[in-house]
């Protein structure tokens, strides 16, 4: 029998993905509001959340947001 898994490596999953300042990779992070610009601009509920909508990358903890200088800190 052949074993179809020899070989294949899921792209989508990074094996060690690089994030600065505290952040934490996510396969599945919020596509807006991360930052604190965000925050200034227009409220922390100023991200459109679309059912089921989300975005593979670094994002800050819950609880925290993204600073000017890729820190992530309390809003």
């Amino acid at each position: 029998g052949r074993d179809a898994t020899v070989g294949a490596i899921p792209l989508s999953v990074p094996a060690e993905v690089p994030c600065g300042g505290g952040q934490l990779y996510q396969e599945c992070g919020r596509p807006c509001g991360q930052t604190c610009a965000d925050l200034r601009l227009a409220g922390a509920g100023s991200c459109p959340e679309l059912a089921g909508l989300c975005v593979p990358g670094c994002n800050c903890p819950p609880g925290l947001v993204l600073e000017e200088g890729g820190q992530c800190v309390p809003p």
